[in-house]
């Protein structure tokens, strides 16, 4: 009714399949040392310095509108490294953004883009490969976690004059 709508994809591989990443190289570091770190800390400042070189990371790791299925290929003695892999791993994520935008709106006709967890926030290599696939348009990384998601909520309740159903929305999944 109306024609008012706002669309929306979920379920992209993001922060969980990052996560997972972050798991399988922080594991050796759980036995080597049994103290507490911040892997982030020390992935964004090596995926910062690297390129991915060769290496292509799928990170549809877990079912979701983009596959279910993950890779890395392309490793060699001389790109394996965390920061080069995850390097991959963030464009890998911003393509995915850049393409899924596009099915929102193949004309490109919005204004701006909104990130929304906390890893956009924490990262400056992700929200740079994330900017440069959508550098025509200004970017914002949440001031929370759940920042973006409290602005669409607001968005929604402002601008829709009763509650939609799930029936009513447009699935976008493959």
């Amino acid at each position: 009714p109306g024609g008012r709508m706002l669309e929306t994809i979920t379920h992209l591989p993001a922060g969980r399949a990052l996560q997972g990443l972050v798991d399988l190289f922080a594991e050796l570091t759980r036995c080597e040392t049994r103290e507490s770190f911040d892997p982030w800390r020390e992935i964004e400042r090596l995926s910062r310095e690297a390129t991915p070189r060769g290496i292509e990371v799928d990170l549809t790791l877990h079912d979701g509108p983009t596959g279910h299925t993950g890779s890395i290929v392309g490793l060699t003695l001389e790109n394996l490294s965390i920061g080069s892999i995850f390097a991959a791993a963030f464009d890998d994520m911003a393509a995915r953004y850049e393409r899924c935008a596009l099915r929102l709106d193949p004309s490109r006709s919005w204004s701006r883009t909104v990130l929304s967890g906390g890893l956009p926030r924490r990262l400056t290599a992700l929200r740079q490969a994330i900017e440069r696939r959508l550098a025509d348009r200004p970017l914002r990384a949440p001031e929370s976690a759940e920042a973006a998601l409290e602005g669409l909520a607001r968005f929604a309740r402002d601008r829709l004059d009763r509650p939609t159903t799930a029936g009513e929305s447009r699935s976008l999944s493959p």
